[in-house]
């Protein structure tokens, strides 16, 4: 089933690392499958950076290859659009394949470009060396193998890497074109690794260094805070016509599944900016979709957005998660990225635009309702209201001591008093305040808050200028109130 969806990608940009999570449910009572955890009691420390550098070995020639395809790519295309291979290679210290073996790079990659070399990647990294014996390293993301540089999201781990996050980095250290094998050197503040055709650098949770690894400060990766952002695009999935973007790679093995069951396409689809495929192209959605589910039309979906215009170009946002695609809405993680996007998490909601029975193409469209900085909501209104009843004071004030305002300073003063509340307003209205009042539709997560930092520095400014001018006009009423006093006698 196609399906072309606007990709409506609130994403959280981090930034930095926080600590590591225990699963601690966000609302809801215990239940009988699950409860909340105090991260104290796992035993949780303080997150720290780490860096490692390994090359990783993919072998195709000879009698024992690390990797082997198992899917052949559909069509005949320059990019082999659609083949898949299945890896277990070796990760060494060095970039011989004698060198010492610190673990295997073991999962899939995927040719998931038309028009350049581009893999998806899946593949964990399993270590068999010291202290980190046992432990893995899950990694998926975008392979540009001919690109100097690329770099793929790291998603999680096991054992010493439970809840890792990072990235790594990966440069082609040497290649074979005849038989395809390479060996792949990473550079990125030393942090080297390698695959297909490049190393990677990683940033990881662990301990103390080893000859392959070795902590780094995040103050030397210019990391800074998390913010918020919010895509809206649309995804074309052409599954009919004369040129595809989503190619079937594995038939269902039963023609008895009215749900498609086991059937696998790859797909390289234009993400733009409207809902028509003419509409100005932001990037493409490269990866697959699988049909996993037996009763109902659900997909595993495993995608990267690769962006190709704008103050992201070359960034990735990386997605993997459930796509019910009769549902209404649905909603898919967003698990990682690189560039602009490394450390990114958040969620992808889409919503069918239109879908043709016959070809089985179809828009995905996506409406925002997220609120990811509610706490700004209740300090923003209750200021708000503050001021605006400040400022009713501060107007009666003024009418009961109009003969104080005769001074030019003294209105100069009230009127850098004013300024910040009509500002306030208008900020206030802008960022979403109305939605105090009244439900407004399709606004952003900022907006859904009722409030932005913006009204919130306002609000400050506010307060420090009350504060600067409370002590002058104090002064100037007890000397209105000595002059009343000496006229009265």
């Amino acid at each position: 089933m196609a399906t072309t969806p606007q990709i409506l990608a609130t994403q959280f940009i981090i930034l930095s690392l926080l600590s590591s999570f225990a699963l601690i449910l966000v609302h809801g009572e215990d239940q009988d499958f699950v409860r909340a955890l105090d991260r104290k009691l796992l035993g949780l420390k303080k997150e720290k950076f780490s860096h490692f550098k390994m090359y990783w070995h993919d072998i195709y020639s000879g009698k024992n290859p690390s990797a082997v395809g198992v899917v052949n790519p559909p069509i005949n295309s320059s990019t082999l659009f659609g083949s898949v291979s299945m890896i277990d290679d070796p990760l060494t210290e060095g970039p011989e394949s004698s060198s010492k073996l610190l673990g295997k790079a073991q999962g899939f990659y995927a040719s998931a470009s038309q028009k350049e070399v581009g893999l998806l990647m899946a593949m964990n990294f399993h270590f068999n060396q010291g202290k980190y014996n046992g432990s893995t390293i899950t990694i998926l993301g975008r392979n540009q193998v001919f690109d100097k540089v690329r770099e793929m999201p790291v998603i999680g781990g096991s054992g010493l890497f439970r809840f890792a996050r990072g990235y790594v980095q990966a440069s082609t250290h040497t290649f074979n074109p005849t038989t395809g094998d390479a060996v792949v050197e990473l550079s990125a503040f030393q942090f080297t690794i390698f695959s297909l055709l490049s190393s990677f650098a990683l940033i990881l949770v662990s301990g103390e260094n080893l000859g392959f690894h070795s902590t780094v400060d995040r103050k030397l990766l210019g990391l800074q805070k998390e913010k918020l952002t919010h895509v809206r695009l649309y995804w074309h999935d052409i599954v009919g016509g004369s040129h595809p973007s989503a190619l079937e790679v594995v038939p269902a093995p039963s023609n008895k599944s009215q749900t498609n069951f086991g059937l696998v396409r790859m797909f390289d689809n234009a993400l733009t900016e409207g809902p028509e495929l003419s509409s100005k192209l932001v990037a493409r959605a490269q990866g697959f979709y699988g049909f996993a589910g037996q009763v109902e039309l659900s997909l595993l979906m495993a995608q990267n957005f690769a962006f190709v215009a704008g103050e992201f170009n070359r960034s990735t946002i990386t997605l993997l998660g459930r796509n019910s695609i009769l549902n209404k809405v649905r909603e898919l993680p967003v698990i990682g990225g690189s560039g602009a996007f490394r450390f990114a998490r958040g969620y992808a909601e889409l919503r069918t635009h239109t879908f043709n029975l016959t070809s089985s193409d179809a828009i995905v469209e996506d409406y925002n309702y997220y609120s990811y900085w509610d706490y700004f909501s209740i300090p923003l209104h209750l200021c708000f209201f503050i001021s605006i009843l400040v400022f009713i004071l501060g107007f009666t004030w003024y009418i009961n001591y109009e003969s104080m305002f005769e001074d030019l300073m003294t209105q100069v003063k009230l009127f850098l008093m004013i300024v910040p509340i009509i500002l306030l307003l208008v900020v206030h209205c802008l960022s979403g305040g109305l939605s105090f009042f009244l439900p407004l539709p399709e606004q952003d997560s900022l907006h859904r808050a009722g409030g932005s930092p913006w009204g919130v520095g306002l609000v400050l400014v506010f307060l420090l200028i009350m504060i600067s001018y409370q002590s002058s006009f104090q002064e100037q009423r007890r000397k209105i109130d000595q002059k009343k006093m000496v006229k009265n006698t």
